[in-house]
């Protein structure tokens, strides 16, 4: 901890100012390992996950492009002043444009080879949440500018805290990402630099609305620096945003895509009979309006069809729709066959936690589908030498609607966003599988919960895994992992799919039915940190709250009422609430809890009411999820900023500081008002929480400052005569 025990105390009893700038700006200069921290900082898992999953272009397509006026004239550095650097390429769903710009780029990066710096950002609404998100576009595209131009990162040290490079952290603030990309762009001088965003539509919508003007603005100050600066936009029609300046291409009006169209059909339709062919080719190209993935679906639907026989093509192809998801539709209705296997391939694509490997999918399939004799009672084989059964599987089972990702850690998602906006958006899973209702996602998620449950409990998998001796390492992770991959998901993700389905299906039978202590064995088996690991003695109470599972916690409450049972890392249920960083899980336990503890009726009034004991309560938060990302166990850190003197705060330690200079602000209790005075004690004993959190050295030393504050409003023995004392002699008793 940046402030020593020494100056706590005297925060609590001395007057003066103790204020520790520890958020402010970093002022020295950045060092070789500071420059390669910043830049470990930046990367992310799936960083060119969306990328590398686009197909690459089919031959002889997408070259008109590079002499097309609308590109010509982007390029052109005569007409940089007209447009701004700005080419947007807008098209239909499935037309394309990802491939196209992936195409583009790749065809720029060699042209230019190191006369200037061509970087990307492939927007993906099926991925991690920072493939979708603006700080994964400002994390990839300023690492990229870095990577390439190292003398960029000395004029960085303006804008980046010292604590977020120190701590490696897995999150940083979107200001400070914005204005770092700002400021390296406008430090490159005569380099030139193109970025390539593709599909914008997949980010938020509000963030779009804040990406494009950000550009625009940052291009106009780039110009005036005498800075090359061009910027391509790919994205659907809607929503629809104008540039200020720039150069529109419309994919699906120009004749050179339509060909690249009529190039596919005649290359890929595998019909011997030439006349009907050609009759084919123009019907497909006449109802494709444009869409490739369209085309791409039908052409293998007619192939097939031919492999089969082929004695009604026309007759198929004119029943086959010609829009996009009536074409989903048609794929997903038609064949009646192993439709558990269907709906089992989308739901766990739709509702899973985080996107499956394909080893944990195909896993996942036979978890839901064995118990009811849908498959072979034996593990599937999901090693090396199986990836082709694999790959089979999950082309299989989704009806050709999804696919394996060629990303460094691959996972399956669909083939195209559209197959998801027509499950959800369109109401096409509904309309698929009316059994599931308007609120499609309770159901669902008590599905995948059953397939959790079922992959636990089964024999081939529960008994050999406990007959291990995890805790001695006999058997690594890795090992584990490999012989059993849905087992990671299944221990860590039931309780959120069972907290999910908690909101209409009652979750009682399935709390009952959990064997804790196999459980935990498991958790902690694939735990890497051993501060993280629960005791065998840890309450299903305790887990649940440190997991964050609220209606869960309801569930359990109603029959076990006894929220005070200790032992784990945050001693009470209520603190695991409160370290979880979710407001609804603190109010909820505290809420339900008997009165015998005081924690409902005391401390969430208590912070609601007094600046003081918010705080407090929110550095305990913090720490928590400081904690958490430095672990590794979160995937994007956002805790919301709060302010002081109007200016930013970040860190959990500036939070903790903030408390630690309200305390100096009372340190003198009997002047204090009555509610200062009642106050006071509560924050520095949920300040003990944050203690726990850090584990650090000042835990003897905060429990002694409560011990002060107690003897400063009179002693125990004064203050059992109210609530508040009886409460707070019970926590210094324990």
């Amino acid at each position: 901890m940046q402030r020593s025990c020494l100056q706590f105390c005297l925060a609590l009893r001395l007057p003066g100012t103790i204020m520790y700038q520890n958020f402010m700006l970093v002022k020295k200069s950045l060092s070789n390992d500071y420059q390669q921290k910043l830049l470990e900082t930046l990367k992310f898992d799936q960083l060119d996950s969306r990328q590398s999953s686009i197909k690459v272009a089919h031959a002889k397509t997408c070259r008109w492009l590079l002499k097309s006026r609308n590109y010509t004239a982007w390029r052109d550095p005569e007409k940089l002043k007209e447009h701004h650097g700005f080419l947007w390429i807008r098209g239909k769903p499935g037309s394309g444009k990802s491939t196209i710009m992936k195409y583009a780029y790749a065809n720029m990066a060699r042209a230019c080879g190191k006369q200037a710096l061509i970087a990307c950002f492939f927007f993906n609404a099926r991925g991690d949440e920072l493939e979708k998100t603006m700080e994964g576009m400002y994390r990839s595209l300023l690492l990229q500018l870095l990577q390439s131009y190292p003398d960029l990162q000395s004029g960085l040290n303006a804008t980046w805290t010292d604590t977020t490079v120190k701590d490696n952290s897995n999150h940083m603030s979107l200001d400070i990402l914005r204005g770092s990309f700002r400021a390296a762009v406008l430090k490159l001088g005569k380099r030139h630099f193109t970025c390539f965003i593709d599909a914008l539509d997949e980010c938020d919508e509000q963030q779009i609305m804040d990406i494009v003007p950000s550009f625009e603005d940052l291009a106009e100050e780039a110009a005036d620096e005498g800075i090359e600066l061009r910027i391509c936009f790919s994205s659907r029609h809607y929503p629809y945003l104008s540039l200020r300046n720039g150069i529109q291409l419309v994919l699906e009006d120009q004749p050179g895509h339509t060909q690249d169209l009529a190039n596919y059909i005649q290359s890929r339709l595998r019909i011997s009979d030439h006349s009907l062919s050609q009759e084919l080719q123009t019907e497909l190209l006449d109802k494709a309006s444009g869409v490739f993935l369209w085309l791409v679906l039908v052409v293998d639907v007619l192939n097939t069809e031919y492999a089969q026989g082929g004695m009604a093509l026309r007759k198929r192809l004119a029943e086959i729709p010609g829009s996009l998801h009536d074409l989903f539709r048609d794929m997903l209705k038609r064949d009646n066959t192993k439709r558990e296997e269907l709906r089992l391939c989308v739901l766990w694509i739709l509702c899973a936690e985080r996107p499956l490997t394909p080893e944990e999918f195909r896993h996942a399939l036979w978890a839901g589908l064995s118990p009811r004799g849908l498959a072979d009672s034996e593990l599937p084989d999901v090693s090396s030498a199986s990836t082709d059964s694999t790959k089979t599987c999950v082309v299989g089972t989704s009806k050709g609607l999804a696919e394996i990702t060629k990303a460094k850690q691959p996972t399956v998602q669909f083939i195209h966003e559209s197959v998801r906006d027509f499950l959800l958006k369109s109401g096409g899973l509904q309309e698929v599988w009316p059994d599931l209702g308007y609120d499609w996602k309770i159901p669902s998620h008590e599905i995948l919960k059953e397939c959790c449950s079922a992959y636990l409990k089964n024999q081939l998998v529960r008994d050999p895994v406990l007959q291990l001796d995890l805790e001695a390492g006999n058997a690594t992770t890795s090992d584990v992992s490999r012989r059993y991959p849905f087992l990671y998901y299944a221990s860590q993700y039931s309780l959120y799919h069972a907290d999910v389905a908690a909101e209409g299906i009652p979750q009682d039978k399935f709390l009952s039915g959990l064997v804790v202590t196999e459980w935990i064995r498991i958790l902690n088996h694939f735990e890497k940190h051993s501060v993280r690991k629960y005791t065998t003695a840890a309450s299903l109470l305790y887990i649940l709250a440190d997991k964050g599972c609220s209606k869960l916690i309801r569930t359990w409450l109603r029959d076990n009422p006894k929220t005070e049972i200790r032992g784990e890392r945050y001693t009470l249920p209520f603190f695991a609430a409160v370290a979880s960083d979710s407001e609804h899980i603190a109010s909820e336990m505290v809420a339900i809890d008997g009165s015998h503890n005081g924690w409902r009726h005391i401390i969430l009034p208590m912070a609601h009411s007094d600046e003081l004991v918010m705080n407090a309560v929110l550095a305990v938060s913090a720490f928590h999820r400081d904690e958490m990302k430095k672990d590794g166990a979160e995937s994007q850190y956002a805790v919301q900023q709060y302010h002081l003197d109007a200016e930013p705060i970040y860190s959990p330690q500036a939070l903790y500081d903030l408390v630690i200079d309200g305390l100096r602000q009372r340190s003198n209790l009997p002047e204090c008002s009555n509610e200062a005075n009642q106050a006071t004690p509560v924050a520095v004993l949920v300040l003990l929480v944050a203690a726990m959190v850090t584990r650090i050295e000042d835990f003897s030393t905060i429990l002694g400052m409560l011990h002060s504050a107690t003897d400063a409003l009179g002693g125990e023995h004064q203050l059992e005569s109210s609530e508040l004392g009886s409460f707070l002699v019970r926590q210094l008793r324990k």
